[in-house]
This record gives C-alpha cells, sequence and structure tokens, in this order.
C-alpha cells in the first residue's frame, strides 16, 4: 500500500523534494478542467519527477453530454502528451448537474469519456464519491466493474467500496511536508507502476525515449503506424501465396 496525495492548482507552490522525504510515494495532478489546463500541471508534473515522484493525472469533467464528455476526453489526452503517467489517467466525475441524471446516463457520460482515454493507451479510473459508486454499483453494476475505482470517502476507516485508491482525508494547511495549503490525501491499494509497465499502457517508452516532445511522439506514433501497415501488407502477400500453394496442390492430386 502506498502512500499519496493530490492535487491541482489551489495549492500553489509545492517543494517536491520535501513532499518526497516526509513519505508520499506518489502523486494525482489534475491536468485539466472542461477544455482548460491547470495553470500548475506542467510545474507540478517536472517537479514531481524531479523528486523521484511517480505521478497520474485526473480531469475534472463539467460536461453532461455524449459529446461534451468526447470533446473533454481529447483535451486532456492532449495535456497528457509527453507525460510520464505511471499512475492512471483519471475521471474525475462530481458535478451537482452530472449526478442529477438518472443512473443509467450517469453512467454512459462516464464510459464515453473512459472509452476515449483507453482507446489512447492508457489506463483508465474513475474518481467519485462512496455515495456515487455506491449508487452506480447498484443500479449499473456490470457496467461500473469494468472500471478501476479511485474512492473518495474521508474521516472512515475503510473506502466502503472495492477500490484501487482511497482518497481517505483532507490533511490541514501544512500537514503533508511541502504543501502550504490543504491537501487531499491518499492510498494506494495496487502496484501501479508495475501493472501500467507490465501492460504496455500509458505510452512510458515514448515519454522516455523522446523526453517528452509532443512532436517527437506524434513522429514516432506515425512512424510505427506505417511499420505495421507494411507489416500488414506482407502478411497478406504471404497469405496470398499460401492459398496459391494449396490451390496447386488440391489440383495435382
Amino acid at each position: 500500500m502506498a502512500k499519496g496525495i493530490d492535487v491541482s492548482k489551489w495549492q500553489g507552490s509545492i517543494d517536491w523534494a520535501a513532499v518526497k522525504a516526509g513519505g508520499v510515494a506518489f502523486a494525482m495532478l489534475r491536468a485539466s478542467v472542461g477544455t482548460a489546463a491547470d495553470s500548475r500541471f506542467a510545474q507540478y508534473a517536472a517537479g514531481a519527477a524531479a523528486a523521484g515522484i511517480p505521478i497520474g493525472a485526473y480531469h475534472y469533467l463539467t460536461s453532461t453530454t455524449a459529446a461534451g464528455a468526447k470533446r473533454e476526453a481529447a483535451f486532456f489526452l492532449s495535456q497528457l502528451a509527453g507525460k510520464r503517467l505511471e499512475y492512471p489517467a483519471v475521471l474525475d466525475l462530481e458535478e451537482p448537474n452530472q449526478l442529477a441524471l438518472p443512473d443509467g446516463e450517469l453512467m454512459s457520460l462516464a464510459e464515453t469519456f473512459l472509452t476515449a482515454v483507453e482507446e489512447a493507451g492508457y489506463y483508465a479510473m474513475l474518481y467519485a464519491s462512496l455515495s456515487t459508486l455506491q449508487r452506480l454499483q447498484r443500479a449499473v453494476p456490470e457496467r461500473l466493474a469494468k472500471y478501476d475505482l479511485w474512492c473518495a470517502r474521508w474521516g472512515a476507516g475503510e473506502p466502503g467500496i472495492s477500490c484501487g485508491i482511497w482518497q481517505y482525508e483532507v490533511s490541514k494547511a501544512g500537514a503533508v511536508p511541502g504543501v502550504s495549503t490543504d491537501c487531499d490525501r491518499d492510498l494506494a491499494y495496487k502496484d501501479y507502476p508495475f501493472l501500467i509497465q507490465a501492460a504496455g499502457l500509458n505510452h512510458l517508452e515514448e515519454a522516455e525515449d523522446t523526453g517528452g516532445d509532443p512532436a517527437a511522439l506524434r513522429q514516432e506514433l506515425l512512424e510505427t503506424k506505417a511499420q505495421l501497415a507494411q507489416t500488414r501488407a506482407e502478411k497478406e502477400d504471404i497469405l496470398r501465396r499460401l492459398r496459391k500453394l494449396v490451390e496447386e496442390y488440391g489440383e495435382t492430386k
């Protein structure tokens, strides 16, 4: 079990070396809200990396429609380009107008966003309060079970639901070394760096090999696609030859 924090621009300047020395093993950083970047995301990502703290990232969804969720997912993914995420890419689902949706529509909204994240090659996760997660678990258990969960439940002895990360408290200002404001604290029950690396997710090799340069990432992606296309063409040619040999063999019998 790893101890972590989650932060956004509201935490201001962070001394990441002090955070590391204070026993924090991972950090979840807000990357974006709606279609706006968190103004501290890039700075926090660099600072955490320099201190040797692995990170994940989350997006605060503002939309209530599928089209809006797709748009916001695309923006979120654009913010992740070149970042080394050893923890999940997370949907933060907590807007009151979203929670007012019927159960099925709320789950569909989450699925739209999370599907886009997964199709982009990231380990997707859903963040919500315990009450919201329990609501979805009662209404659409099979659909919710497809996703790893980050549960927010403060002031309790346990998360109250099976989850990968538990946000268990909001600490008082200065309680987390290196952070002068109040700060959310988390516990991770899974070894995400191992799981994500083993599954080949989050583009870890690309982020490492290119130094986080988005242009280099795009070029590498194009080259990879070209190589795959060539490989498919070669396989199809081999299959054509094999079929021809089988037909010729059948005629000679």
